[in-house]
């Protein structure tokens, strides 16, 4: 029969595995919950910056539109005036110099 002392050696070596191994595992714990909260803070940021994103794409859509609104004016009024122009052609220097003066 064994002696109680190598007997008393092994439990005390069992629970001091045991204590590490608990120790480890609360570290591991620690470290995944550290990970966990990032993971949540940095899913966070990308919404708020895909929120941002599509904010500033639909600025950007209703600046095409209107550039897009204006260049149909702008195409109009240079039709409307190329009409008029034929039917009676316009000084557009003397129109600017009495802008000008007008202005002044």
């Amino acid at each position: 029969a064994p002696a109680p002392a190598p007997a008393a050696a092994v439990v005390v070596e069992k629970k001091r595995v045991e204590e590490i191994f608990r120790s480890r595992e609360n570290e591991l714990a620690a470290t995944v919950a550290s990970h966990e909260r990032r993971l949540a803070a940095a899913q966070a940021l990308v919404a708020a910056y895909k929120t941002q994103l599509a904010e500033a794409e639909s600025r950007a859509d209703a600046a095409r539109a209107e550039c897009a609104q204006k260049d149909i004016t702008i195409r109009s009024l240079t039709e409307r005036l190329t009409v008029v122009q034929t039917v009676k052609p316009v000084d557009t220097t003397a129109l600017a110099e009495a802008e000008h003066q007008r202005l002044q």
